[in-house]
């Protein structure tokens, strides 16, 4: 239907970025540009999962996902909605929540090394990259979650081969090779940048911690791919 069709076409889109974003992490471009570029990345997935939720409940895609929507796209799956899913579907689900919580934290930690380096806002930058490593910490599990529903959607087909997730059972699946590779190169370069804008900040600007998160967390975004024309 178009829901799904728009969540593959969004996710074919964000995959490729994430090439572009990849590359950028280990070119060592600017903070603001990387931020920008995941900002965007994570924007393309948070509308993937957004569709496949919609198409998953079987209602029309309503325009875009709002703030308060994608706030909560790495949160759990209602199991009430998504265990009567084909396997293969709850897989994809997982995934999408994994990418974006990644391409999320990895925005909000290159913003706040260039709050912290360019406009010496250590304190706001110390907070922002303490929620970077927060949201970090959670695409850990959301990765393994990944691991297992699709683990689930690959086993031999059963007569009740529904759910993914929640009809597996089991645990502790290896990662695929593929997001093995994102996760390290992703992953190390949040928790690196992070921490050091945290212990930056506690050794050498003494910037206030704000107790709240500020309304920018992260660039504008940057988009450095466009799909083909139909």
């Amino acid at each position: 239907d178009e829901s799904m069709l728009g969540c593959l076409e969004l996710t074919a889109h964000a995959q490729a970025q994430c090439l572009s974003l990849v590359r950028a992490v280990a070119k060592g471009h600017s903070a603001v540009l990387l931020s920008g570029i995941a900002a965007d990345t994570a924007a393309l997935f948070a509308g993937a999962l957004w569709r496949l939720g919609n198409h998953v409940a079987g209602r029309p895609s309503p325009g875009e996902p709002g703030s308060s929507n994608i706030d909560a796209l790495s949160d759990d799956l209602d199991p009430t909605k998504w265990k009567k899913a084909p396997a293969v579907v709850t897989s994809l689900g997982c995934y999408l929540r994994y990418m974006y919580a990644m391409c999320s934290a990895l925005s909000m930690a290159a913003y706040s090394q260039d709050l912290v380096k360019v406009e010496r806002k250590g304190g706001v930058a110390s907070k922002i990259a303490g929620e970077a490593l927060a949201l970090h910490a959670r695409a850990e599990k959301l990765g393994a979650q990944y691991d297992e529903a699709q683990a689930a959607a690959e086993a031999p087909p059963g007569p009740k081969k529904r759910g993914g997730l929640f009809g597996s059972g089991g645990g502790g699946a290896a990662p695929c090779a593929a997001r093995s590779l994102f996760h390290d190169a992703v992953g190390t370069h949040v928790s690196t940048v992070a921490s050091t804008v945290i212990r930056d900040n506690e050794r050498i600007y003494y910037g206030n911690v704000p107790g709240a998160l500020p309304d920018v967390t992260r660039a504008p975004p940057r988009r450095v791919l466009e799909p083909l024309a139909a």
